[in-house]
């Protein structure tokens, strides 16, 4: 039920004055907390019943996933790289990666990455982070298509990731 459950002949089955009153009591309840007592509610427990699934930004509901979400344990890694490899070498060519950080902390040289086995590079400039994200479990990249190559970069680059068997 939202607030207004609205019928168009006058106030009959119209719940919004009720609904508005007990949403703005809450606020009243929450305000009071944090500003007289001090308190500030950092997390609540709730359950979520429905709607589930994709919605807009203003009708959704922010989740963070959890490491064994959809009974899938996800794995983090972070290695650094020397010479020339694709991310198969890291995490297996059946792995599926779910997030990749790429750090050059060289101060002075480049170093190179590609999307596309290898067929053509992007240069990372000294000190910059590149991120990929898959966007959930059910979106991944496939690790034998993205290589990072130290190029003539004498620190080796950092790679953080995050990866399913």
């Amino acid at each position: 039920m939202s607030v207004g459950d609205l019928k168009t002949d006058g106030q009959k089955g119209n719940n919004f004055p009720w609904q508005l009153k007990m949403l703005k009591g809450l606020q009243g309840i929450y305000n009071t907390l944090v500003n007289i007592y001090n308190v500030i509610i950092t997390s609540l427990n709730v359950s979520i019943i429905g709607p589930l699934g994709q919605r807009r930004c203003d009708q959704s509901v922010s989740t963070t996933l959890c490491n064994d979400q959809a009974n899938v344990s996800i794995l983090p890694g972070i290695n650094s790289v020397v010479g020339n490899k694709d991310m198969a070498y890291y995490i297996g060519g059946t792995s599926k990666l779910l997030t990749l950080s790429i750090y050059n902390q060289d101060t002075a040289n480049s170093i190179l990455v590609s999307t596309d086995v290898a067929s053509s590079y992007v240069s990372v400039p000294p000190g910059v982070t590149i991120n990929f994200d898959a966007g959930g479990l059910v979106n991944y990249f496939d690790p034998t298509q993205i290589y990072i190559d130290q190029n003539t970069a004498t620190l080796y680059p950092l790679i953080i990731y995050t990866y399913i068997l």
